[in-house]
C-alpha cells in the first residue's frame, strides 16, 4: 500500500518575550535541582515540545508509492519557519487528497498538534475537517500512528520509543550519538544537517517498521474489505503533484 511516513523536529521558541519565558519557566518543577546549566536543559526540553511555547525546524516526509519514494526535507535555515510547516502542509494535504494514509511514530500527540499550532500562529490555512481526520483519536485509515497501534497510547510511554519496537522487531537501531534533545544545541551550534539527516534516519526507520506490522494494525483497524492502494489515476495524480525535494 502507498504511504506517507514523516516527522518534525522542534525547538524552544525564538521569539517569546523574556516576561512570557519567565511565567513559562516558573511553571516546571525542578524540584532540588541545583545546577543552573541543567535547570536550563529542562526548561529547553519542554519548551521545545510544547506546542504553544516552540517553534518547527525540521519536517521530513516520504511519500512511498507503487514504484519509487518521493522525498521532502524542508530544513531551517536555509528555510525559514514559516516555509518549513507551509511545505510540511502541503505534502500532508496532497496525500489526504489523494487517500494516502499518513505514518507517524508519535504523530497524533506531537508532530501534527504542533504543525497545526504552528499553523495558526504564522496564519498558514489548513482544513479544520483534514486535521480532526487525521488526528481521531483511535485508529483509522488516513493516519497509523505507531505509538498509538503498538503502544495503546498517544504520548510516549517510558522504555517503549521507536527504537525499542525497532529493536523488538530486528528492524536494526538508529545510529546512536543523536536525538531529541540534542536537536536545540546543534541548532544553536549551526548544526541544521545533522538535525535533518537525524530526522530522515527517523522516517526512514520509521517506514521499515510500518511496513513490518501493518498486516496486524491494518487488520485492526478495517472496517470493510476495502483497501486504500494507489491505482493508475492515483500515481499520475502523485507524479504530478508540486512534490520535489526542498533542501
Amino acid at each position: 500500500m502507498g504511504y506517507l511516513v514523516f516527522d518534525i523536529e522542534s525547538l524552544p521558541s525564538q521569539e517569546i518575550s523574556p516576561e512570557m519565558l519567565e511565567a513559562f519557566a516558573e511553571t516546571i518543577k525542578t524540584r532540588n535541582i541545583k545546577d543552573q546549566a541543567k535547570i536550563d536543559e529542562k526548561i529547553n526540553k519542554k519548551l521545545g515540545t510544547d506546542k504553544d511555547m516552540c517553534q518547527v525546524c525540521t519536517f521530513v516526509g516520504y511519500a512511498h508509492t507503487k514504484e519509487t519514494v518521493i522525498k521532502r526535507v524542508l530544513q531551517w535555515p536555509p528555510l525559514d519557519e514559516y516555509e518549513v510547516v507551509s511545505g510540511a502542509w502541503d505534502f500532508i494535504k496532497h496525500a489526504y487528497n489523494q487517500k494516502v494514509p499518513l505514518v507517524t511514530f508519535g504523530g497524533n500527540g506531537f508532530d501534527l498538534p504542533v504543525l497545526y499550532t504552528a499553523a495558526m500562529r504564522l496564519d498558514i490555512p489548513v482544513s479544520r475537517s483534514m486535521y480532526e481526520s487525521i488526528t481521531y483519536r483511535y485508529e483509522n485509515d488516513r493516519h497509523y500512528d505507531l505509538m498509538r497501534s503498538l503502544t495503546g497510547e498517544i504520548h510516549p510511554v517510558t522504555g517503549k520509543n521507536l527504537d525499542f519496537y525497532l529493536g523488538l522487531y530486528k528492524l536494526g537501531s538508529k545510529t546512536p550519538g543523536m536525538d531529541g534533545s540534542l536537536v536545540y544545541p546543534a541548532w544553536k551550534n549551526g548544526e541544521y544537517k545533522l538535525i535533518s539527516d537525524y530526522c530522515e534516519q527517523d522516517v526512514e526507520m520509521t517506514g521499515k517498521l510500518f511496513e513490518r506490522v501493518e498486516p496486524w494494525i491494518r487488520k485492526a483497524n478495517d472496517t470493510s474489505d476495502e483497501k486504500v492502494v494507489i491505482d493508475e489515476a492515483d500515481q499520475k495524480a502523485l507524479d504530478e503533484a508540486p512534490w520535489e525535494d526542498a533542501k
